[in-house]
């Protein structure tokens, strides 16, 4: 069975149009989460060093790679093979590792176009996974240094930063977008920049305390309304069981259908 697969395997990563098709790339990636499932651990680890010499990361200058490369790391780690997936990691980063600073675009680029839950699994491997020592301060590097690129990049890397973690964020892009296009000289862009940023910082931390706000609201509001059935509730509970007993259980409880239904949480 592992022959077969890392022969199909070879021949996908073999052609570079292959890694720039989404069919094919979808189903290579559906193919290795299906032979990682049923596979040893030392198969797993096998398939992973054939990844490696397949890959031809230090010859290339397209993302694609390492977009498949990242994605083969995700699924290594969904599928338990946590290990396996941090030494695939740490040879990625080796290999995306400029020669005096930093990584090269390709890596960054190919980690950041990598789709979920390949890219929050990376993220998840490193809080959770006891990797070998070298590999866990490569990947920590790596991933701060996702986190500080923000600030440290050029302006033009800068722009396209700023535009996809709004995306995420949900925050409006049109708005975004037209500063873009207004941007006419280094100063302008310099305060643009630091406008942007600003501005994504806020709208994070709006967004976390609106959601908790909301959700304190509603729960003081329903605790309101329902209060006063509450109190008849306790103050019934040791009352001899009646008709009229039942019947103020049955009032108390199609009043609290009533207010769950008003503040959108309906029963039916």
């Amino acid at each position: 069975m592992i022959k077969s697969f890392e022969e199909n395997m070879k021949n996908y990563l073999n052609d570079q149009k292959n890694l720039k098709d989404q069919k094919r790339f979808d189903a290579f990636i559906e193919a290795l989460g299906i032979f990682l499932a049923e596979s040893s651990d030392q198969d797993a680890l096998t398939t992973a060093e054939t990844l490696k010499n397949s890959l031809k990361l230090d010859k290339t200058r397209s993302k694609a790679p390492y977009i498949v490369g990242f994605s083969a790391v995700g699924e290594f780690f969904i599928s338990k093979k946590h290990r396996v997936a941090c030494m695939l990691l740490s040879h990625i980063l080796v290999k995306g590792t400029k020669q005096r600073n930093g990584y090269k675009a390709v890596c960054i680029d190919g980690f950041n176009d990598t789709r979920d839950p390949y890219r929050t699994a990376i993220t998840e491997m490193y809080n959770q996974v006891d990797c070998d020592e070298s590999d866990k301060e490569r990947i920590g590097s790596f991933l701060q240094s996702l986190d500080t690129r923000l600030d440290s990049a050029a302006p033009d890397d800068t722009f396209k930063i700023i535009e996809k973690r709004l995306a995420e964020a949900t925050v409006c892009l049109n708005e975004v977008n037209t500063m873009f296009r207004t941007l006419t000289n280094d100063s302008a862009k310099d305060e643009k920049i630091e406008e942007l940023r600003e501005q994504l910082r806020t709208a994070l931390k709006m967004e976390n305390i609106s959601k908790n706000s909301e959700i304190i609201g509603l729960k003081n509001d329903i605790s309101e309304i329902l209060r006063l059935d509450y109190s008849g509730f306790v103050a019934s509970k040791k009352d001899p069981y009646s008709e009229d007993l039942f019947e103020v259980y049955r009032s108390i409880i199609s009043n609290i259908f009533k207010v769950l239904k008003r503040f959108g949480i309906p029963c039916e």
